[in-house]
């Protein structure tokens, strides 16, 4: 588990778990999950898939 503040911000990194908060901005990115980031531009999500092999 990793804290560390920046010049912007603040993050914290747990395994594969990370939060960002900088300024303006919000950084998630989840196992198995996907990613978000939330902005003043919007808000993005970013699914992540992993197809099975067909046999």
């Amino acid at each position: 588990m990793i804290l560390y503040v920046c010049t912007w911000g603040i993050g914290f990194k747990s395994k594969h778990l990370v939060i960002r908060l900088v300024l303006g901005d919000l950084y998630l990115k989840m196992p198995f999950i996907g990613e978000c980031a939330w902005n003043s531009v919007g808000f993005c999500f970013d699914r992540w898939t992993w197809e099975k092999k067909k046999d």
